[in-house]
């Protein structure tokens, strides 16, 4: 028996001066809202790019 562990998707808002791709691949800038999946939003909130 396997249980699906997989965290559901993040949406956040791209941070001042910084770019970033959602994860369909589209290119989002300062202020535009991005969905990504709970590991890569961790990785960018860590960095500031995102929150």
């Amino acid at each position: 028996m396997t249980t699906d562990t997989k965290k559901p998707d993040a949406t956040l808002t791209v941070t001042k001066g910084n770019i970033a791709f959602d994860k369909d691949g589209k290119k989002r800038v300062a202020g535009d809202e991005i969905t990504l999946t709970a590991e890569t939003a961790k990785a960018l909130k860590d960095k500031k790019i995102v929150e």
